[in-house]
């Protein structure tokens, strides 16, 4: 009898250190639980230790469900956010990163734009968890930070529970870690058809923070959706691009029925005037042959390629090459606005 109280004491003293155990995250709680569990199979050799380690192991493994379930409720929640479907990276960041503060319970989490030309990251959204403040943007460049560039470049996320020891992160020492008070930190870089677009960074003032599987896998889905609101946003960028083009074209066609208009009055204003000498005659017809030959090949061979251009944009879903594909399509659009003023002045200078 007198063991089976022990027993049950000790379940309880065991799940509440496993209960204590979960700030510093899942590793570090097994190793804490393991050793308290080997102390007292020591000193209480007739407990059944077994199902002690069973019922320390279901109530951690409930935990772990609730959390995920609250997050994944807190994620369909962000989802419908009206600002997160504006298109608009500046307001959608300012949602994802407190929501990802609070999923991850951590001191402060920015998200960051990759700019190539420039060779740095320059932060869209700084937030601090702590006083739920946003901080002023920085911009952190490759050659200072070589190391750290690296692993991100090579699609490789960041896991460092001591920011200032670990070989990925050390650079940041003295210049961004100890002045910030930064103890641990996670960085999950994001990539848009294959080209590196930006990080999601975590980081923990507070304690060196051991990050376990769910923060993981957490700050991964949470990345994953960022990587997402930047695709659109550059897809709605691309529309409208291509819209613009297409009401240039419009414009550009309307022009060209005005210039085919004036020909045929100039035309039959010629053909009607039986004052006309001969050569004056045939002068203004080989004019008026110069300016259909010009109507007629000059200006197919642009809008031809705008044509099929359009077309290929429409059926190529690669990012890259649509991109191409619009500029393609503006400078045949501008080789074509360039011969239909060629023509229209050619044809006022006659008239």
């Amino acid at each position: 009898r007198m063991a089976r109280q022990r027993e049950s004491t000790l379940i309880k003293a065991t799940q509440g250190n496993g209960m204590a155990q979960k700030r510093s995250g899942i590793a570090r709680s097994s190793v804490s639980l393991s050793a308290e569990l080997k102390r007292q199979m020591d000193k209480y050799p007739a407990v059944n230790w077994s199902e002690v380690a069973r019922l320390a192991f279901e109530k951690k493994l409930a935990e772990q469900i609730i959390r995920f379930k609250e997050f994944t409720a807190n994620l369909l929640r962000l989802s419908k956010t009206k600002s997160v479907h504006t298109g608009i990276i500046s307001e959608s960041v300012k949602e994802i990163a407190p929501f990802a503060a609070m999923n991850l319970n951590v001191s402060r989490v920015s998200i960051w734009e990759y700019d190539e030309e420039l060779q740095a990251i320059k932060s869209l959204v700084c937030y601090n968890g702590i006083d739920q403040t946003f901080l002023d943007p920085i911009i952190l460049y490759r050659k200072d930070f070589p190391i750290y560039f690296s692993h991100l470049l090579s699609e490789k996320m960041i896991v460092a529970d001591n920011a200032s020891e670990n070989e990925k992160t050390r650079e940041f020492k003295d210049s961004y870690l100890i002045p910030n008070s930064i103890k641990s930190m996670m960085d999950f870089p994001f990539f848009i058809d294959g080209k590196f677009k930006g990080i999601m960074c975590c980081e923990e003032q507070r304690i060196e923070k051991t990050w376990t599987e769910i923060d993981i896998l957490f700050a991964q889905t949470i990345t994953m959706y960022i990587s997402i609101i930047f695709y659109c946003a550059n897809r709605k960028e691309q529309n409208e691009t291509l819209t613009f083009i297409g009401e240039k074209l419009r414009s550009q066609n309307e022009t060209l029925k005005n210039i085919n208009n004036k020909i045929l009055s100039e035309n039959d204003t010629l053909l009607n005037d039986l004052d006309w000498k001969s050569q004056d005659l045939a002068q203004m017809k080989d004019f008026l042959n110069d300016l259909s030959f010009k109507n007629a090949h000059h200006l197919r061979g642009p809008l031809s390629r705008i044509l099929g251009l359009v077309f290929l944009y429409k059926k190529d879903d690669d990012l890259e090459n649509r991109e191409q594909y619009v500029e393609y399509i503006s400078q045949s659009a501008a080789e074509m606005d360039k011969i239909i003023r060629e023509i229209g002045q050619v044809l006022n200078s006659r008239i």
